[in-house]
């Protein structure tokens, strides 16, 4: 089926999603249409779950390659993260689809669109690297990732707004870099009002962790022939 998956995953938990926590739980989405604020959030974490998962195993799947010719080790998660790009871009324009079927007026906001997204391709291909390097030296990674994922999108605001956080934890959820991006998302297409502490927070733990997944990478990359 080729590039329709990047289609059918993100449309059928959208689905799921607008049935259950739209029409039978009612979960409040800030005045947006449920199918849209769902797909706002499910986008980002789509490919940012799935370039994590093909990076961290990159390395240990190309290992017959590593162990016989040199070249720039980081190439491997790097490329296994660019591979998603297509994806990326099919999901983004079904994103904008859903946004003129709502009627949604975009604004000068809209500018912010593809700003969102290179946080999200930066934080998913420094998290890659990263991870691609210690699952070389702890396998155990690759069998834990699965479940941090699982606790880690319900955790980000894909299912409900953080407006539904009460103030005084509402800083845990910033804590969080997808909850600026998926936020900020949100805002950019429909014109609402920035939340420019989430956006702030998400940009600082991406540029924060850029050389920390670097160093980790380089320094643990001479064991791993």
């Amino acid at each position: 089926m080729g590039a329709m998956w990047a289609i059918i995953q993100p449309l059928g938990m959208v689905l799921v999603f607008a049935v259950f926590f739209g029409m039978f739980i009612g979960i409040p989405t800030d005045g947006m249409p449920h199918t849209l604020f769902f797909y706002c959030g499910l986008m980002p974490w789509v490919f940012f779950s799935t370039a994590i998962s093909a990076g961290s195993i990159s390395l240990i799947n190309s290992s017959n390659l590593i162990t016989k010719v040199y070249f720039p080790r980081v190439i491997v998660p790097v490329a296994a993260v660019g591979a998603l790009f297509i994806d990326l871009l099919i999901t983004c324009a079904i994103l904008l689809g859903l946004g003129l079927y709502y009627g949604i007026v975009w604004s000068a906001a809209v500018l912010m669109f593809p700003v969102m997204l290179l946080m999200t391709i930066m934080l998913a291909l420094e998290l890659a690297i990263w991870l691609a390097a210690l699952t070389v030296k702890y396998r155990d990674i690759r069998h834990a990732l699965p479940f941090v994922l699982q606790l880690w999108m319900f955790v980000t605001p894909i299912i409900y707004p953080v407006s539904v956080i009460s103030g005084k934890w509402r800083w845990l959820m910033y804590l969080n870099p997808l909850t600026g991006i998926v936020e900020g998302i949100r805002s950019s297409l429909t014109g609402r009002s920035f939340n420019w502490t989430a956006i702030a927070f998400s940009a600082g733990i991406t540029l924060f962790t850029i050389p920390l997944a670097i160093k980790t990478f380089q320094r643990i990359e001479k064991s791993f022939a």
